[in-house]
């Protein structure tokens, strides 16, 4: 994953080298509280890299005046497929 040092000392990274990953926050409590019992997994470890890499990008792109919500949306949730009253639309 290629991260850049931002302006507030935290490091970003480009959105392309963000690998998605399906997490839920159940699990996140789940690995924290792991974390704090014993050492992780080398699996636990990369969700968990993976989460506060995500949390430290998006947090970079909210203080840039110029992300917008819709930008934040399609990074989080990708680009709007077509809409079901396009596709099934009676002849």
């Amino acid at each position: 994953m290629e991260t850049f040092p931002s302006a507030s000392g935290r490091y970003k990274m480009k959105a392309a080298a963000i690998d998605p990953i399906e997490i839920d926050m159940k699990e996140l409590e789940t690995l924290l509280e792991r974390a704090r019992a014993g050492p992780l997994s080398e699996e636990e470890h990369q969700k968990l890299k993976a989460a506060i890499a995500t949390l430290g990008y998006l947090v970079d792109l909210i203080e840039e005046k110029g992300t917008t919500i819709q930008e934040l949306r399609q990074l989080l949730f990708g680009r709007a497929a077509e809409k079901t009253r396009t596709v099934l639309k009676d002849p």
